[in-house]
């Protein structure tokens, strides 16, 4: 991702320099419009790419409640990993333990009812260990917060930065990292993307409620159009049978309607019961076909 962060700055600087030479941009420059595309390209890819996931090294995690950790001490090497997952699910991680160099490593961590413990050696006396303190999901992320300012902390000079993240349920993490831009950057993207979809769940749902509470209209074209469609999916839509189409007559009560006029089924669910219909006899054949050899089998009449 670190690659990918700087082709995107390599090339946004080339089209600041295209810019600077060209006329003011505008719809008619042509170099500059190649170059806006280009860089919008690459911000979609690099969206993309950070709603993949990641891996990030934490410093000093405290949480609130205490995140339970395995029943020895770590000692002070211990390393933490925050990682995000693809399907947004954040996991607390052991990372990396230099173990007692008199004892076995695996005999460090022991192993629990409710925690596994994975152990690869990485080299000589460092171990990588796998174990999953704390999982959560982006809907219960509340905030990201800069607990202190940024201080050089790392021997190769990196800045470290303490954060916090703060959960619905009111638990609290709190780190240091050096990757804390990085780390905004893919929680930003998973939070971006889950509101958004959660902005499309509520439109469907209000659009789904306007619907229910939407009446069949025998006046409506457009809702006797879909009523006319039922029937052609149920008795065949062939020239003939379409020809016989009626909203009210023995043909309703005989596909599984309660009376003749199939719109009295519709009272409580509107049109959405109706727009449901279609969906299953359009889209789910198979399922429908046995609802209605089912129907058949009890003494329902289709022909």
């Amino acid at each position: 991702m670190e690659e990918f962060d700087n082709q995107a700055l390599a090339a946004s600087m080339q089209g600041a320099q295209i810019v600077d030479q060209a006329a003011a941009p505008s719809a008619d420059n042509a170099l500059f419009q190649i170059m806006h595309k280009t860089l919008e390209k690459m911000k979609n890819e690099l969206e993309d790419l950070r709603l993949v996931g990641d891996k990030f090294e934490l410093w000093d995690v405290v949480a609130t409640p205490p995140i339970q950790l395995l029943p020895k001490k770590l000692g002070p090497y211990s390393r933490f990993k925050l990682q995000v997952s693809e399907t947004s699910d954040f996991s607390l991680l052991v990372a990396t333990v230099r173990p007692d160099p008199v004892v076995d490593g695996s005999a460090l961590l022991s192993k629990s009812d409710e925690i596994e413990v994975k152990i690869e050696e990485l080299e000589d006396g460092l171990f990588e260990v796998n174990t999953c303190f704390s999982r959560r999901g982006i809907d219960e992320f509340r905030r990201l917060n800069l607990v202190a300012p940024a201080s050089p902390r790392r021997s190769d000079g990196a800045l470290v930065v303490s954060l916090s993240i703060d959960w619905n349920d009111g638990a609290k993490w709190v780190f240091s990292t050096s990757e804390s831009t990085e780390m905004q950057e893919v929680m930003g993207s998973h939070l971006r993307k889950w509101k958004s979809e959660m902005r499309q769940c509520v439109a469907r749902l209000k659009q789904d409620w306007e619907c229910c509470k939407s009446q069949f209209d025998p006046t409506s074209e457009a809702h006797m159009k879909k009523l006319k469609k039922f029937w052609g999916l149920v008795l065949g839509d062939d020239e003939e049978t379409m020809s016989k189409f009626t909203p009210k007559g023995p043909e309703w009560k005989m596909m599984g309607f309660q009376r003749d006029d199939p719109t009295s089924d519709f009272r409580g669910m509107g049109m959405l019961g109706l727009d449901h219909l279609l969906y299953i006899a359009e889209h789910r054949r198979d399922r429908f076909r046995k609802i209605m050899e089912r129907h058949k089998s009890v003494g329902g009449q289709i022909e």
